[in-house]
């Protein structure tokens, strides 16, 4: 029995990835996390986390 490739570029594999693994909701998952945010580590920890989060914001 002979397997076909179920993707045939790394576009649809990336995609099908996405749809199985993304944040269905990433905005509001990131607005929760901006909310929370502390700065209970080094200032560039916080500020690296502080970008990513206002990255996903836009």
């Amino acid at each position: 029995m002979r397997l076909t490739p179920k993707f045939d570029n790394y576009k649809s594999f990336y995609q099908a990835l996405k749809a199985v693994f993304d944040d269905p909701n990433a905005y509001a998952t990131a607005e929760r996390s901006l909310l929370a945010l502390k700065q209970d580590k080094s200032y560039s920890a916080y500020y690296s986390r502080f970008l990513s989060l206002i990255t996903t914001l836009g």
